[in-house]
């Protein structure tokens, strides 16, 4: 909250992205930050399927209007990666238009942080054991059955592949001025906390930046 105080007077916006693997937590995290931070001075985004407005235009516009002004903060769920990474791509024909979609989303973040955007980008990382196990457990339990689809199981299924191509993701549209934070999610409260130190030490650093 006492971030959030100073950021109404900085001369930037915050955008946080929470994205990584299934059954990492992702809904979690962000629910976990929206009680830590005051309402007022946050936004939360998530992106489905594209509307059909969306469609009518290049496939950047609805990021650009979710942007927040300058002095407030945003929280991505799955950020503007997560539909290149639902393409799920294999050929080599989709491979290469993932790339090109990739290197469109980097010259996205570079011209936000060029305008003085803080971009935090935090990848929660499971293992495949971890991330089975997890999704049992969620099974299991009737109140929390219904967070669990087959394309979960599938994903687990194809965790290897699934990974190389999240790597491939990250090292593409990873920059100082936009670097991926890989988040052990293994433990629920070790990765809230993880989360937001990241956050807190980001924002210090670039407030120190600032003002120099």
């Amino acid at each position: 909250v006492q971030m959030q105080v100073s950021l109404q007077r900085a001369p930037f916006k915050v955008l946080l992205v929470i994205a990584g693997d299934e059954a990492s937590g992702k809904g979690d995290v962000v629910n976990i930050l929206n009680g830590w931070l005051d309402p007022r001075g946050v936004e939360t985004m998530a992106f489905h399927e594209p509307t059909g407005e969306e469609r009518e235009r290049p496939p950047m516009w609805r990021y650009w209007r979710s942007l927040p002004p300058r002095g407030r903060m945003a929280i991505y769920s799955g950020g503007w990666h997560a539909d290149a990474l639902a393409g799920d791509p294999r050929s080599p024909r989709e491979l290469a238009l993932f790339d090109h979609t990739l290197r469109r989303l980097a010259h996205f973040e570079g011209l936000l942080a060029d305008d003085g955007a803080l971009i935090i980008k935090i990848w929660l990382r499971l293992s495949k054991a971890t991330q089975r196990a997890r999704l049992r457990k969620l099974e299991e339990d009737p109140d929390t059955a219904w967070r669990v689809s087959p394309g979960d199981w599938k994903s687990n299924r194809d965790y290897d592949r699934l990974s190389r191509l999240a790597a491939r993701m990250r090292r593409a549209t990873q920059s100082p001025a936009a670097p991926w934070h890989v988040v052990d999610a293994s433990d629920p409260r070790t990765r809230n906390l993880a989360v937001g130190d990241t956050l807190l030490a980001r924002f210090r650093e670039h407030w120190r930046a600032r003002l120099r």
